[in-house]
């Protein structure tokens, strides 16, 4: 989560440097409007959406094989005292959120409760109050004090210019750009964000005025008189904005000829963030893992069963065996085992004690080997689908276009961390070839992405295991 939140910033802060650097300063409102909007939207939905795609194809010789040896799940203490930093950010940003969607609450409630007397006028609401509020609006009334009222009647470069707001629905970008500051206040990119568009609404509410055949410098005069008396409330376009000297300088301005060409540039802007920020998941054509499952499906079930009996006559007792994989036709057609074909059955586990962290660990940081489970009750845990669709999937997503070709023979061991819920908490490897190592730690982090397993259970409760899935890589050749 906290690197689709990084993507959103970067997103929209690229996209708002892109709107001052091009378009802020041309006359073209409307687009402009659009481009700030669209430009919200964008960030905070690209990081959501994935695409596939299919994965350059490498030109190394080699596949991906999980390694013929058994494994076995082991149990971690359940009761583990750590410092959960992210249990701590959490609530700060649930208290922070709660702070802000308060405080949004509270203004708009103060902006509802001004009270005064309703007039209408031009199909438009307009709410005279006793105090002498500057005029703005909000949602589809105007606001304004009495002082406002002469001869019962309102300065008509005032009304336009309020009545803009309200016809372009200039409340709407307001509400929208707060829901952000609400529930993403962190980024930084959004303040920029609703100071831009609120200077693009009161340059749309003053094009309006002035196609109204209202002289210029009288407009200008008005807005300056208008300055010294300011609220400030959220939610709301007050006539006496302050920004005036930007004004001003784009009432004089005329349109550019480059505004066609800005238009244009802007769209392949878009279609660059959408590659960069946008989830990529690679699909390979051909999967051998897949291929090679149809050979052992039906060996596995007769050799685990050998595999199964021969581990009861142990001392130490395995809690969790995954399939083995025979090399070559390891079972007959009348379903015989081929002892001279057949990978031998795998010792009892070994339990190290005091293993020290090895060179070329990968992954969060150091799992230490827990010990075996301490009674027979113990259930491993399950990955959805079986253990095959797990093996499938990380050698899908297994990139072997990042080595070179002449690494000769890689072997890793990756530790997974399965939590009581199922959740998978941390993913390292151990092995020879730390490129190896990061590349089986990614791949078994996408594999298992927004996964849950089935937990072990031991006593008939759920507990944390760790799973260990060994991973080897033989390179015969160098790149072709």
């Amino acid at each position: 989560m906290l690197y689709i939140f990084l993507k959103i910033i970067l997103c929209s802060s690229l996209l708002i440097v892109v709107y001052h650097l091009l378009l802020e300063k041309e006359k073209m409102y409307r687009f402009n409007r659009f481009f700030l909007l669209f430009s919200l939207a964008f960030s905070y939905t690209i990081p959501f959406i994935s695409i596939t795609t299919e994965r350059p194809a490498s030109s190394i010789d080699s596949q991906l094989r999980f390694e013929e040896t058994t494994q076995q799940i082991l149990t971690i203490p359940a009761k583990q005292e750590t410092f959960d930093w992210t249990t701590i950010l959490l609530i700060i940003y649930a208290i922070i959120t709660l702070l802000l969607l308060v405080k949004a609450i509270l203004s708009i409630a103060k902006i509802l409760n001004i009270k005064g007397k309703t007039l209408y006028h031009d199909h438009c609401k307009i709410v005279v109050t006793p105090n002498n509020f500057s005029p703005f609006t909000f949602w589809k009334t105007i606001y304004l004090g009495e002082n406002y009222i002469i001869n019962g009647q309102i300065d008509p470069r005032i009304f336009l210019h309020e009545k803009s707001h309200l016809d372009q629905k200039h409340s709407w970008d307001l509400f929208l750009i707060e829901f952000f500051k609400v529930i993403t206040w962190f980024n930084p990119a959004l303040y920029f964000y609703k100071r831009a568009m609120i200077t693009n609404h009161e340059f749309l509410a003053d094009e309006n005025v002035l196609e109204s055949n209202i002289d210029i410098k009288d407009y200008q005069h008005l807005i300056l008189n208008e300055i010294v008396d300011s609220q400030k409330l959220e939610f709301t376009h007050s006539f006496n904005f302050t920004n005036t000297k930007k004004r001003f300088i784009m009432m004089n301005t005329k349109k550019s000829k480059f505004i066609g060409l800005k238009k244009a540039v802007s769209i392949p802007i878009l279609v660059t963030a959408f590659g960069l920020f946008v989830q990529k998941t690679y699909a390979n054509n051909h999967n051998p893992i897949s291929d090679i499952s149809k050979e052992y499906t039906k060996a596995s079930s007769v050799l685990l069963k050998e595999i199964v009996h021969q581990a009861k006559n142990t001392d130490n007792k395995i809690t969790a065996f995954d399939t083995i994989r025979p090399t070559k036709k390891a079972v007959s057609k009348k379903g015989k085992i081929n002892k001279n074909l057949a990978p031998p059955p795998p010792s009892p586990p070994r339990v190290e004690k005091n293993v020290p962290k090895k060179a070329n660990m990968s992954g969060d940081h150091d799992i230490p080997p827990p010990p075996p489970p301490a009674n027979n009750s113990f259930v491993q845990a399950e990955f959805p689908k079986g253990i095959n669709e797990f093996r499938n999937k990380v050698a899908k997503n297994f990139n072997g276009s990042v080595f070179k070709g002449d690494e000769g023979r890689l072997q890793s061991n990756v530790y997974i961390s399965i939590n009581a819920e199922g959740t998978v908490e941390k993913v390292v490897a151990d092995g020879n070839n730390k490129v190896f190592n990061d590349e089986s730690v990614r791949a078994t982090k996408v594999s298992t992405e927004n996964i849950n397993w089935k937990p072990a259970l031991a006593d008939g409760k759920p507990a944390a295991t760790v799973f260990k899935l060994p991973l080897a890589m033989i390179f015969e050749g160098k790149k072709k």
